[in-house]
């Protein structure tokens, strides 16, 4: 086999390994595979009209990730979530989107502060028409934006994981936030203007561990009331 046939073929392999692991992830943060629901490679590969190699290695890969499990006996599933594991979820995601954050705030540009504007806008018009699924999906792309251009790519990395985790625990586990969806928009908006400003990394780091202070008071406590639930009586 010649060089360029050999390029090709890598190349090759590699796309599919990528179309395997986007298909995936998007199929489990859609919620079309719900938490706790048995995935076999031969039913994603036919869905996603791929081979199921790449989709074995795609599956290695959100394993690694912490999006799915190998349980006795079931196979591979989508991971579970409970609210003690959102808690903990979301402690870890508020530290790590700070870090982020404040790395990152250097380095927007006006073309990215157009689009946490437009995102913002979106989000509010979704809250208005009481749309909570949308609510999260924007609440999602601004914070995405802030941090995407954190130069730590370890950070990110972990960043990354820890956020779909969250996600999935967000849209699988009901908890009231529908009051919160427009002071969560408002602090959106004084983020924008703290980065826009030039503030200190510190002041920018805890601005947005602090927007995300109440959500997780509030899944605490659920952790709690469900702790406490399965306690025996009598």
């Amino acid at each position: 086999m010649t060089a360029d046939r050999v390029t090709m073929s890598r190349e090759s392999k590699e796309s599919k390994d990528i179309q395997a692991l986007r298909f995936l992830r998007s199929a489990i943060l859609s919620g079309r595979y719900p938490p706790q629901a048995r995935v076999t490679a031969s039913q994603v590969a036919s869905e996603a009209g791929i081979s199921i190699g790449p989709v074995r290695e795609a599956m290695r890969r959100l394993e690694a990730d912490g999006l799915i499990s190998y349980q006795a006996n079931v196979g591979a599933t989508v991971i579970g979530m409970d609210y003690q594991l959102l808690s903990e979820t979301l402690e870890a995601l508020a530290i790590l989107e700070g870090s982020a954050t404040a790395l990152a705030a250097p380095f927007l540009t006006e073309d990215d502060f157009a689009v946490l504007d437009s995102v913002n806008e979106a989000m509010i018009a979704a809250d208005e028409a009481g749309d909570l699924a949308e609510v999260s999906r924007h609440n999602r792309r601004f914070h995405h934006a802030c941090y995407e251009r954190c130069p730590n790519a370890w950070l990110l990395d972990l960043l990354h994981r820890t956020a779909d985790r969250a996600y999935i625990g967000r849209r699988s586990l009901f908890f009231d936030v529908q009051r919160r969806s427009h002071q969560s928009v408002q602090e959106h908006q004084d983020l924008i203007r703290l980065i826009r400003s030039n503030a200190p990394r510190e002041a920018i780091e805890a601005a947005v561990r602090r927007h995300k202070e109440p959500t997780l008071v509030l899944v605490r406590a659920r952790a709690r009331e469900a702790a406490q639930a399965a306690q025996p009586t009598g």
